[in-house]
């Protein structure tokens, strides 16, 4: 799912009652990795759903905050996910942690595309007209009925009885819950790395390391994780902006050798935390966005590497870079 959304180019339409919050986040953030701009998401808001924990808000909220338009069919039952008329599935597996992360026993059918243009016409589009607009109001105010994240977490933690190799990724990206997984990398670089042309190819990136008294290897490593964006901001040259927004491909490696061979000598013996990244977006830089276009204060980058960046600021990012 995760691997259609990011290849997408015109839309993704995606239809399911039940959600959980990694799950909604995860694929957001694969659609943010393609150029698809019509985003539809379904479900069935209603009271046993919230009060049950089956249709987390926070869920919801994910899809609306990354450009999806949401609306509820009542009695929708399908699990659904069709993108550009080449890729679709269907099956009975929720989007949710237990659903989708090889916890229940689920099976879910893959379309070519000439069944994903069918689901999408005779189905998606259909259950789409007789549904109406989410009230976002109303389920925030059904929230307080909701469990609590310990308490969902817990649950979603006991698993099921086919417990296998899928959904590896979801699970890393479920539990790392202390960042959006949206990055600002700071490079200290000249204007080379202010064209798009530069960042359209695997390439990587380094950060700062320091050095144990007792040897070993060195201490802060970047806690950046496989498929978290880097919204890349160059600081010097003709205009200080973020000309690109990078995939981490590959775990960060201490790696002074690549860096001196390919950078030079004095960068290894600082900047030796080695990154792989691949291309999401680039621009060129009459059209690069500054800071202050995405709600970064130029005082919180002072001194660093890299920080975190919310959904809004790297949403704000990503829709400058590419022109939306």
């Amino acid at each position: 799912m995760a691997h259609s959304c990011e290849r997408a180019r015109s839309y993704v339409y995606i239809a399911t009652p039940f959600l959980s919050a990694a799950v909604a986040a995860y694929l957001v953030r694969a659609c943010d990795g393609g150029d698809a701009r019509n985003r539809r998401f379904l479900t069935a808001l209603n009271v046993p759903a919230i009060e049950g924990g089956y249709l987390d808000p926070d869920g919801v909220e994910e899809f609306v905050a990354g450009g999806f338009v949401a609306r509820s069919l009542r009695n929708l039952h399908a699990k659904v996910l069709v993108s550009d008329d080449r890729w679709g599935l269907i099956g009975s597996g929720n989007l949710t942690a237990a659903g989708a992360n090889g916890g229940n026993a689920e099976l879910g059918i893959v379309l070519d595309p000439r069944q994903a243009q069918v689901a999408r016409r005779v189905h998606f589009d259909a259950w789409w007209d007789a549904s109406e607009p989410l009230d976002i109001t109303w389920m925030r105010h059904l929230k307080k009925r909701a469990p609590t994240s310990s308490q969902r977490r817990r649950r979603e933690g006991r698993g099921g009885l086919f417990q296998d190799g899928s959904g590896v990724d979801l699970r890393a990206f479920a539990t790392e819950r202390r960042h959006s997984g949206y990055w600002l990398k700071i490079l200290y670089s000249g204007a080379d790395r202010m064209t798009a042309r530069h960042w359209q190819k695997r390439m990587w990136v380094s950060d700062r390391h320091i050095e144990r008294p007792e040897g070993g290897i060195p201490l802060r490593r970047p806690s950046y994780k496989v498929g978290d964006h880097l919204v890349i901001y160059v600081t010097r040259g003709a205009r200080a902006a973020c000309p690109a927004v990078m995939r981490v491909a590959s775990e960060p490696v201490y790696d002074p050798d690549l860096v001196a061979r390919e950078a030079n000598p004095d960068d290894a013996s600082k900047w030796s935390w080695v990154t792989w990244v691949e291309p999401v977006a680039s621009v060129s830089l009459a059209t690069t966005p500054t800071l202050a276009d995405i709600g970064v204060s130029s005082h919180s980058v002072r001194q660093q590497g890299h920080i975190h960046l919310d959904r809004h600021q790297y949403r704000q990012a990503l829709g400058r870079i590419r022109g939306w």
